[in-house]
């Protein structure tokens, strides 16, 4: 009965650490005043920086309008902004996203947040989704929905 638990145990740390949470959306969140333009911009930690399809490995300050990711405003929560995680950025790792505001992407816009994410490759790795996810296997509720 002990080795049955141990491969409880592996599975759940496997699905936890790779799996993540499928149906997520509106992973990158700002508040800010509100009204503005707001973009983000992604950089892995070899400082290379997210252009739409793969890391820019040698990133320049003319090129930066290929980078930004455009950011909406809440209708009802007002000054709370968000962009989905790029579907085609499927890689593990930990990244770096850097908020900006500014109506045209540019190197000197200001930066208004920053913050660093842990992406599984399909889901953001927060303590909140690991507890609702072990929770759901505990339950017996894998496959019944989402997670967040």
């Amino acid at each position: 009965m002990q080795g049955n638990n141990k491969m409880k145990k592996l599975i759940l740390l496997t699905t936890l650490l790779f799996c993540g949470n499928v149906f997520a959306a509106k992973e990158i969140t700002q508040e800010y005043t509100t009204g503005q333009t707001l973009y983000a911009v992604i950089a892995n930690d070899s400082l290379q920086i997210w252009n739409g399809t793969a890391f820019d490995t040698t990133p320049t300050t003319g090129e930066w309008g290929n980078y930004d990711i455009a950011m909406t405003e809440d209708a009802v929560l007002l000054g709370v902004y968000y962009a989905d995680w790029p579907e085609a950025l499927t890689t593990a790792g930990r990244y770096r996203v850097r908020v900006y505001a500014g109506t045209s992407p540019a190197y000197t816009d200001t930066v208004v947040g920053s913050d660093f994410y842990n992406w599984s490759g399909t889901a953001e790795i927060t303590l909140i989704n690991i507890a609702s996810m072990a929770e759901a296997w505990v339950n017996g509720g894998f496959g019944a929905g989402r997670y967040d």
